[in-house]
């Protein structure tokens, strides 16, 4: 079983609307109070989970997936981050927690 905080569509489509190309990489391009709250509530999630004895990944889109983990990264680095495409078919997911 895989357990998973997943990415509200609002959240999703704010990081969607605004990646843009860097020389390293894909990267959403904010307002510091929209990382702040990205930051927040990804520490919120992840904390309110593992209280719970989850180790959870985030689930991305696929889109969103690369730019996401760059935005996070330096606050979250030993956070894994996948897309659904990534998992394969006979893997289970238990959704634990959101992003929001």
């Amino acid at each position: 079983m895989l357990e998973v905080l997943t990415i509200h569509p609002d959240m999703e489509e704010m990081i969607s609307e605004n990646i843009k190309k860097t020389m390293t990489g894909a990267m959403p391009i904010l307002k510091p109070e929209a990382v702040t709250k990205v930051l927040d509530s990804v520490s919120n999630a992840l904390n309110t989970s593992m209280m719970k004895g989850y180790e959870p990944v985030v689930l991305t889109s696929p889109k969103i997936r690369p730019a996401f983990k760059n935005l996070i990264d330096f606050n979250f680095p030993n956070v894994p981050i996948l897309s659904i495409t990534e998992i394969p078919r006979d893997v289970e997911i238990e959704a634990v927690g959101l992003i929001e």
